[in-house]
């Protein structure tokens, strides 16, 4: 992908489009999303267009079609995903592209990635999903620099072979999490439903050994699929 198509998607782009949903249920997600992003836009993957290839008619002014911004992060990306699951191409893109991954539905199959949530039993009305998707790119863009950061040194740790300090700069992770919830606050409460979830996949490339060595082999360009990354479940009814 050209570098400026590349800097000129991350600039426009809201979000990063993962269902499991079937086709009928996400049409309406489809629907409600395109009369509500006039000027920004929402990236869907080559292998979100493999299982719902009607989205490719509707590609244009609000979906868009994402690809990897160069070949050795697809490299990277096809072996995590061959080896955690498809689902973390999708987190991949959302920190490739610096944007929060959108759930459109059943949000089980993120679960294993998730270390932290919001959790609110409060029905949004269309201005505060708008808001709170645009809190869920706050959240990811603010905390992108300082968590890729992170995980650059937590990678540099392991090759060390200095475990302790891998926990510590894990632990920082949570923490840091723990911060960025207070932007949520006119959601946020101790019982209800996941609305917002934050997933990271590092803890689980650091306990596969194979997969911990190629990474490893890509110190420099790793850790731009290894932001702490928001995701906004959105329902409709």
């Amino acid at each position: 992908m050209s570098l400026h198509l590349y800097v000129a998607t991350v600039k426009n782009l809201r979000g990063v489009l993962y269902s499991t949903e079937d086709y009928n249920s996400l049409e309406t997600f489809v629907k409600w999303l395109n009369k509500r992003f006039k000027y920004r836009t929402l990236g869907v993957t080559k292998s979100f267009l493999e299982t719902f290839p009607q989205i490719r008619e509707k590609l244009g002014k609000v979906f868009v079609e994402l690809f990897y911004p160069n070949e050795e992060l697809e490299e990277i990306v096809s072996r995590v995903s061959k080896i955690l699951g498809k689902e973390t191409e999708f987190i991949a893109f959302a920190s490739m592209y610096v944007s929060p991954l959108l759930i459109l539905g059943d949000y089980s199959s993120l679960e294993k990635w998730c270390i932290g949530r919001i959790l609110t039993t409060k029905s949004l009305d269309d201005r505060s999903w708008k808001l709170h998707m645009r809190i869920a790119d706050y959240s990811i863009l603010d905390m992108y620099q300082w968590s890729t950061t992170n995980s650059l040194k937590i990678l540099e740790a392991l090759a060390k072979g200095d475990n302790a300090n891998v926990e510590t700069l894990l632990n920082e992770r949570k923490k840091m999490i723990e911060k960025d919830k207070k932007r949520y606050w006119r959601i946020s409460e101790k019982e209800g439903d996941p609305i917002i979830l934050y997933l990271d996949m590092l803890p689980a490339i650091i306990g596969k050994t194979e997969l911990r060595q190629f990474i490893l082999s890509h110190l420099s360009t790793a850790p731009a699929i290894l932001a702490v990354v928001t995701a906004i479940i959105i329902q409709r009814d």
